[in-house]
């Protein structure tokens, strides 16, 4: 399996220089430019926009048939972004309440050229949550909220080929916060609930972004990477659990973690095609953590995705439920071939495979023992974006996935669908 891993991915990174090398006469609207063009016989025309100043809604469904309680997730956030003074200062938040992302990075005429980096971030679901195996729900259901504030010190600078978003950045913060849990009526007997703690947490950051996008936002032309170095340590932590799946967790063997994750996008042409309508996105993704537990690990899920700067950085299993799986390791690599068939709408097929350290049951029953292994996962999705009323941006992902485990009737079985509708407005 490592061979293989090792192979796909010496192969997709030697497509890298032939993608973003391409050269194409057809000229796609770009991101924030003006657009002129003829369609169905009548002039149309899109006027320039400022993409230094960004306000938006998203809102959509997420459909996964076959996991309990989660068939139907809907989602929703409002995004800002404001990026001023000649990129002295940034504003990136994604926020709904429940889930809330936000930094801020300023450069003060004190610190020499060196930003001051604000963050916050919380996770404060309002219903008891479980985990699940080979689609079959756990009996580990609790509520669990945690939130983190980051303070530190950073540096950023411009990238070619010189748009707002180009930027590449690094940064060391401290992010104090608090986990907190609940007891629900819907755990197995006996289960004891983690107590709540304090957690610090040491972040170094990087980023750069070299992309250019179009006039959907979508990846056109450039590399997108970065890396994520966190550790953290909580003031009190002792074992917690006791469901027949997973057992009781050693408290004392999670008091202190840490995680390392990576990832690289490229998008360009498509070799010996010298038509710019046609493109080839290429994204790598991976992560190792230790000593990580439920409430620290990775979590790799489905949902919707996106080509902002940010965005690129998180790791998609399509086809998964949302945050279906909790992992110390895991390697994602996808090839996306995506057609223009007319500048607001673009066909997407995409091709994903998946190395994922998830939970198997041991036994023949589906309430035994669990342990993880590395297992290999193949996504297939087809997709559509396009120009929707009202100036909006209506998104149709469809995703079968080879390798997902559902429960069908208390027998799970391999492979799994999946079907994301999003709706996006810039105000």
């Amino acid at each position: 399996m490592t061979g293989r891993a090792l192979v796909t991915g010496v192969l997709l990174w030697g497509l890298l220089g032939a993608i973003a090398c391409a050269e194409e006469p057809y000229r796609t609207p770009l991101a924030g430019d003006a657009y002129t063009t003829t369609l169905f016989g009548r002039e149309v025309s899109t006027p320039p926009r400022d993409r230094t100043n960004v306000t938006a809604l998203d809102l959509g469904v997420y459909w996964v048939p076959d996991i309990k309680d989660e068939t139907v997730s809907p989602f929703g956030a409002l995004y800002l972004w404001r990026n001023l003074d000649n990129g002295t200062k940034r504003f990136r938040g994604v926020m709904n309440g429940i889930y809330d992302d936000i930094r801020y990075t300023t450069t003060p005429a004190f610190l020499g050229g060196t930003e001051a980096v604000l963050t916050f971030a919380n996770y404060t679901v309002p219903v008891a949550q479980s985990e699940y195996v080979e689609g079959v729900e756990i009996d580990d259901s609790l509520y669990w909220f945690q939130a983190q504030l980051g303070l530190g010190l950073g540096y950023s600078t411009k990238l070619a080929p010189g748009l707002q978003d180009n930027i590449a950045e690094i940064s060391l913060t401290y992010e104090p916060g608090f986990l907190a849990f609940s007891e629900s009526t819907d755990a197995s007997p006996g289960y004891v609930v983690p107590r709540n703690t304090y957690e610090g947490r040491v972040h170094l950051r990087l980023r750069a972004d070299a992309m250019t996008r179009n006039v959907m936002e979508l990846a056109h032309r450039g590399i997108s990477g970065g890396m994520d170095l966190v550790y953290g340590h909580r003031a009190h932590w002792e074992d917690w659990g006791g469901d027949p799946a997973f057992g009781m967790s050693d408290g004392a063997s999670h008091r202190t973690w840490s995680t390392a994750s990576a990832y690289a996008v490229a998008a360009g042409g498509v070799p010996f095609i010298e038509d710019e309508r046609h493109r080839l996105i290429v994204r790598l993704h991976g992560g190792a953590g230790s000593d990580v537990d439920r409430f620290s690990a990775f979590r790799l899920g489905g949902g919707p995705g996106g080509d902002e700067a940010e965005t690129l950085s998180r790791p998609i299993s399509s086809g998964a439920a949302f945050n279906e799986f909790f992992t110390d390791l895991y390697g994602v690599a996808s090839l996306e071939y995506r057609y223009e068939l007319l500048f607001f709408l673009y066909l997407h097929l995409k091709n994903s495979v998946a190395w994922i350290d998830r939970y198997r049951f041991q036994t023949a029953g589906i309430t035994g023992p669990a342990a993880d292994e590395v297992d290999t996962i193949a996504f297939v999705t087809v997709a559509v974006t396009t120009g929707f009323f009202w100036n909006s941006e209506l998104d149709i992902w469809y995703t079968h996935a080879f390798g997902v485990l559902r429960d069908i009737a208390g027998n799970p079985r391999f492979g799994g669908n999946a079907l994301v509708i999003s709706w996006a407005r810039e105000f």
